[in-house]
């Protein structure tokens, strides 16, 4: 109560009179304990390193081989930019063979002086990391392992250390939402979003009306190809989007939808998904290639060129899912069927001239150049 209500002089008060009552009984261990908090709330909140330091000075004096009281000292010796004695005292508290958290608080005082003092990342991360193995919920060394694997873009390591935070989370009743958000993230960057499936699904189920999950989730189930699971929940951000008048994720989502019904084989349902992205977004690649492919497979070959000649000026990313060779070939088969030789020749080389080495063009423009 007096943490939560931030009281906490009278929390250093209370908790020395639980360390003098532990003494009493004889537990050395509970009052020691009960010290190194008092010492963390002078070091923290009451930012008073040089009381914390008197305390924890206490703590060595009735047991000098207190790992947790050695490792608080070196904290505050860290602090003050002191490194020498921060890495006498770590050396001693080391010596001692500490197991648990003391030691998980230990290797990561170790990673922080690596890290800060040295300069010395890979020594630090593993420092971390042996931090971990003492205690797999350490919080500090999941946090100080995802900064690094950041900075140097592993997102193998900050997806695994997203995935710790959000057991943590799940565990002790937390907020997960924005950690699912960041680990599904991760797992995109590293090619694998299925992985982040189990963890969305149950973000959620937890915030059902939650826009950016429901995204996620569906565009995972997309991915994926759980084209059944996708696609009630894109309607449904549809039709919410058309509602709020969000007209940019009306075009999105429905543009999904149209991806659905296109490899359902419901060609109609396709190409109404699809128009009603357009109408809301002319401009958008994966909408208009959606329109170009369906118009060509139904023979519209007016319609196909129209979309395709609507392509060639668009700028197409990688993500786009058509490239400008494939524009180009579209372009010189619609010509083809529609009489028009020599326009198609003109198109199989200008997408030759993209990418001389695709095959598809040089066949094409060899077997029209011997028609």
């Amino acid at each position: 109560l007096l943490a939560k209500g931030q009281r906490w002089h009278d929390l250093v008060e209370l908790l020395d009179r639980r360390a003098d009552l532990h003494g009493t009984l004889g537990d050395a261990e509970a009052e020691i304990a009960a010290l190194a908090r008092a010492a963390d709330i002078w070091e923290g909140p009451l930012d008073n390193p040089d009381a914390a330091a008197e305390l924890l000075e206490k703590i060595l004096r009735r047991e000098p081989a207190s790992v947790a009281a050695l490792t608080r000292l070196g904290r505050i010796y860290e602090r003050a930019g002191d490194w020498p004695k921060c890495g006498e005292v770590l050396a001693k508290a080391l010596a001692l063979g500490p197991k648990g958290t003391d030691a998980a608080d230990l290797f990561f005082r170790l990673g922080e002086v690596a890290d800060k003092a040295e300069r010395d990342v890979a020594t630090a991360s593993a420092h971390y990391r042996q931090a971990l193995t003492h205690d797999p919920r350490h919080a500090p060394s999941i946090a100080a392992l995802e900064r690094l694997a950041r900075a140097d873009g592993t997102w193998a390591v900050v997806a695994d250390m997203l995935a710790r935070r959000i057991a943590i989370a799940e565990a002790d009743g937390g907020d997960v939402l924005p950690l699912a958000l960041e680990y599904a993230a991760a797992e995109q960057k590293l090619g694998t979003p299925a992985a982040a499936l189990g963890v969305l699904e149950r973000a959620a189920a937890a915030a059902p009306g939650d826009v950016r999950v429901l995204t996620l989730l569906a565009d995972l189930y997309f991915a994926s190809g759980q084209h059944d699971r996708a696609a009630p929940i894109y309607d449904r951000l549809a039709e919410d989007a058309k509602a709020a008048r969000r007209m940019k994720d009306v075009a999105r989502f429905r543009q999904r939808q149209g991806g659905i019904l296109e490899a359902r084989g419901d060609s109609a349902g396709a190409v109404a998904a699809y128009e009603e992205a357009f109408r809301v977004n002319p401009t958008d690649v994966p909408t208009m290639a959606g329109l170009g492919r369906l118009a060509m497979a139904q023979r519209d070959w007016e319609k196909a060129r129209r979309v395709y000649r609507s392509l060639v000026l668009q700028n197409l990313d990688a993500d786009a899912g058509v490239t400008k060779p494939d524009v180009y070939y579209a372009l010189g088969v619609i010509h083809i069927e529609l009489g028009e030789a020599p326009k198609a020749r003109g198109m199989f080389q200008r997408g030759l001239e993209v990418d001389p080495g695709d095959q598809r063009l040089k066949d094409a423009l060899a077997k029209l150049g011997t028609s």
